[in-house]
């Protein structure tokens, strides 16, 4: 995944729904080192807000790693590694790379779901869309 390094950690968060195809339904966290970094609009306790905090910041060099936790019930657990920083701006996050199939948001075996396998085109076109920095702002 390639994202532009003045993203917010907001920004991420939003990146990474639509990479799952998730639907932004439960709390999450960032955790760098001993900092926790949350949404502003459903705080956490001891968390900072996760849109003042930028990617540059808490990812400040290559092998640098932030972790994410999604679902704060079922815990989906994410480290994220800054592999190398690019020279080229980007104006929107680009998938380049990927396998397997989406992690099922909620799944329930009651009522189970078809599994979504990786397809690099469709995230891509989701993470085109240009409502993806600041999205939810206007809800």
């Amino acid at each position: 995944m390639l994202v532009p390094e003045n993203y917010s950690l907001g920004d991420l968060h939003r990146v990474i729904q639509r990479l799952f195809g998730w639907s932004d339904e439960h709390l999450h966290v960032f955790r760098v080192g001993k900092r926790r970094f949350s949404d502003p609009f459903r705080p956490l306790e001891e968390c900072g807000d996760e849109d003042l905090c930028r990617l540059n910041r808490v990812l400040p060099a290559p092998r640098s790693v932030l972790r994410y936790t999604y679902d704060l019930g079922d815990c989906w657990e994410h480290e994220i590694l800054l592999e190398r920083v690019v020279a080229d701006e980007l104006a929107a996050p680009i998938c380049v790379d990927g396998r397997g199939d989406n992690p099922i948001e909620d799944y329930n075996p009651e009522y189970p779901e078809e599994l979504m396998p990786f397809d690099r085109d469709a995230i891509n076109r989701a993470l085109a869309r240009p409502t993806l920095a600041g999205e939810g702002d206007d809800e």
